[in-house]
């Protein structure tokens, strides 16, 4: 199958909101945030990933992870690339992200990211909702990868 990467535009707001809530995850602040969200498309344009980055000053938080279970680490491997290239763009200095499992820590792991605490997040950031109602979940760790 082919995928194709692209920003996610105004248009594409309302499947990528209904992408996100289909796979239970958190849907607030994309449609604001719209231009800060990466896509995955499938040769038929259906959504099979994405990825949200966050902008506080100098610092990137990565949010609403979805990916379709069709796509192997490689895909997901090209979707923290083009992300990265978009904070690289913005000139931001560091991502942080709240990671859930066992599993997803140790993939993020490999690609660069390492565990770090809620006190190092920048302050800036702890106001963020989805760090607010991310953290409360079971096994979530704060994660953080330098530029």
């Amino acid at each position: 199958m082919f995928y194709q990467l692209k920003l996610a535009e105004p248009a594409d707001k309302s499947r990528l909101i209904e992408f996100v809530e289909a796979a239970g995850s958190n849907a607030a602040g994309i449609e604001e945030k719209i231009d800060q969200f990466v896509m995955m498309t499938d040769s038929d344009k259906r959504i099979a990933a994405c990825i949200g980055l966050e902008i506080f000053g100098e610092y990137g938080l990565l949010r609403t992870l979805v990916v379709s279970d069709k796509l192997d680490q490689a895909y997901i491997l090209s979707l923290f690339q083009s992300i990265h290239e978009v904070g690289r763009i913005k000139k931001l200095k560091n991502y942080y992200l709240v990671a859930g499992g066992q599993g997803s820590t140790e993939f993020l792991e490999v690609i660069g990211f390492k565990q770090t605490s809620k006190a190092e997040l920048p302050e800036e950031m702890l106001g963020s909702k989805h760090i607010q109602s991310s953290l409360k979940a079971d096994g979530s760790v704060i994660m953080v990868k330098n530029t």
